[in-house]
């Protein structure tokens, strides 16, 4: 997998994580089907995937970022082998792991703790 450049990546993370329901941007293949259909993708990591017409107004993810496309999914933390099997570039999934946003999860988790009373 070739890497997406920083400045892009760092763009896509400015522009994504302050979305609602988003935990983490990363970057790496897109997979649909357990195929790999694009090999350099801004992946935005969710806690759900919503019908477009439950994302509140500016908060769409668009189909590319800067010139490469983007991959909406929840956040893939051990190797799905029940389905595909295990993909042939190895545990690729496991890296959701780096690009989720520990101290915004942290914050949300707070802010529900606080509202719960």
């Amino acid at each position: 997998m070739a890497n997406v450049p920083d400045n892009i990546w760092e763009d896509a993370r400015q522009a994504f994580l302050p979305f609602d329901g988003v935990v983490g941007v990363g970057y790496g293949p897109k997979v649909a089907g357990g195929e790999v259909v694009a090999r350099q993708t801004i992946v935005v990591l969710v806690e759900k995937k919503l019908r477009a017409a439950k994302i509140a107004k500016g908060q769409h993810i668009p189909s590319a970022f800067q010139g490469l496309p983007t991959d909406v999914r929840i956040p893939r933390l051990t190797p799905d082998t029940q389905e595909t099997g295990p993909p042939a570039s190895g545990d690729w999934c496991l890296r959701d792991y780096e690009w989720i946003d520990w101290p915004k999860i942290h914050r949300l988790r707070s802010e529900k703790r606080r509202r719960r009373g």
